[in-house]
């Protein structure tokens, strides 16, 4: 039975690596993902590999324009966000 509210999670660095690998295992679990990376080709990449609601956000985390841009848009597009994965 699905969730009817699921979780929301912004999930940085999600290019490759821990942040990429963590951002599927989230969604395969149920959770509504916001990737967050420098790469928009790899962040397609990611989001292709995702099964719950996801948005892609091109930034960068030591920017604090991009990173008020990324919550903006997550409580924009979710309406929420319960975890923040750095």
């Amino acid at each position: 039975m699905s969730d009817p509210c699921p979780k929301v999670a912004i999930i940085t660095g999600t290019s490759s690596g821990i942040g990429r690998a963590t951002s599927i295992a989230l969604s395969k679990a149920g959770w509504d993902v916001v990737l967050f990376a420098g790469r928009e080709e790899e962040l397609k990449l990611a989001a292709a590999e995702c099964l719950t609601p996801t948005s892609i956000i091109v930034g960068d985390v030591t920017s604090e324009g991009d990173v008020k841009r990324l919550f903006e848009e997550t409580v924009k597009t979710f309406g929420r966000l319960d975890l923040l994965f750095m």
